[in-house]
């Protein structure tokens, strides 16, 4: 599976356009184009930017582009789901604590 494919659709599922994620990514949009369409394969170092630019991590890029294509979009938002799962518990026991001290 082509990781720039999994890229399009975490950018379509958080309603971003390329250029928005380019900008955060601080690279040209071509190359994001370039990346979605598996005309080019992204560095270590440009799949941290994108995975930033998405809210997520590269683990998350990586795993998703392993899955079959039609459970790519499934397995994206399931993991969006465990991550604001995973924050709520981090609050929730955060603020536990800190009224105990």
């Amino acid at each position: 599976m082509n990781i720039g494919h999994v890229i399009k659709i975490l950018r379509i599922q958080r309603k971003m356009t390329q250029e928005q994620i380019a900008l955060e990514a601080d690279m040209a949009t071509s190359n994001v184009s370039r990346i979605e369409k598996g005309l080019r394969q992204p560095s270590q170092k440009v799949l941290q930017k994108l995975a930033k630019a998405l809210n997520t991590k590269p683990s998350v890029l990586y795993a998703a582009s392993e899955q079959p294509i039609t459970n790519i979009s499934d397995f994206l938002e399931q993991e969006g789901n465990d991550e604001k799962k995973k924050r709520t518990l981090t609050n929730c026991c955060s603020t536990t604590i800190h009224k105990w001290l």
